[in-house]
């Protein structure tokens, strides 16, 4: 299992990218699980969309 950094920030939002540490098999399946996850919190929030800026890699669990 490897542990990726996923940098985003909101579409309603001029903000600098924040990130979220998600252990994942690889970067796509790190992409989708944070992604689906952001899109509820958005929602929520009323933030709007999340957009994925940036993927690294961290290390492995």
């Amino acid at each position: 299992m490897n542990i990726y950094n996923v940098y985003f920030r909101w579409s309603n939002f001029k903000s600098i990218p924040k990130s979220v540490a998600v252990k994942a098999e690889s970067k796509e399946q790190a992409e989708k699980t944070v992604y689906e996850e952001l899109v509820i919190l958005g929602k929520a929030n009323n933030c709007g969309d999340p957009i994925i800026k940036a993927i690294k890699y961290y290390g492995k669990l």
